[in-house]
């Protein structure tokens, strides 16, 4: 009864035989309680105006062969492919076992600054001539975006 569920179950004795006893039986009861289970979501990173990444969680207690819960998780987070350079949380919820008595722990998901290159544009004028517009070039951008937040001067 090893890999018995989580519950009670009745306990017999039986074929016992003695001449001097009038033997009877009574029943006990073996109770089976749920074992810890530990729900990590796992970290994750990303580059800034990449795809998030697949969500994954690690187990801490599993036992009998179990390779996970009988109902997953659901793994969430509030960042995003287009979130901000930054710490997201990442969040495990509603696995259920009845075998397990179940909980989570937080992971993080970071997204990292990606390189940008700003290249100050070659220009020319001629002697005495009022000074032309200086513009800049810029390759790394992500996102969409068509500028960084802050201008280059």
């Amino acid at each position: 009864m090893g890999t018995s569920a989580v519950g009670t179950y009745p306990i017999t004795a039986i074929e016992a035989a003695d001449a001097n006893y009038n033997i009877s039986y009574a029943v006990g009861t073996l109770t089976v309680e749920g074992v810890a289970l530990l729900i990590t979501a796992d970290y994750k990173s990303e580059a800034y105006g990449a795809d998030l990444p697949e969500l994954t969680v690690s187990y801490e207690g599993l036992v009998n062969g179990d390779l996970t819960p009988a109902t997953l998780a659901t793994i969430s987070t509030t960042g995003l492919g287009t979130s901000a350079v930054g710490t997201y949380p990442i969040t495990a919820i509603e696995a259920a076992d009845a075998n397990y008595n179940i909980s989570y722990t937080i992971g993080t998901l970071t997204v990292d600054a990606v390189d940008l290159l700003i290249t100050a544009d070659d220009k020319s004028k001629e002697y005495g001539a009022d000074l032309p517009e200086l513009t800049v070039s810029y390759e790394g951008l992500v996102n969409g975006d068509l500028t960084p937040a802050t201008l280059a001067t």
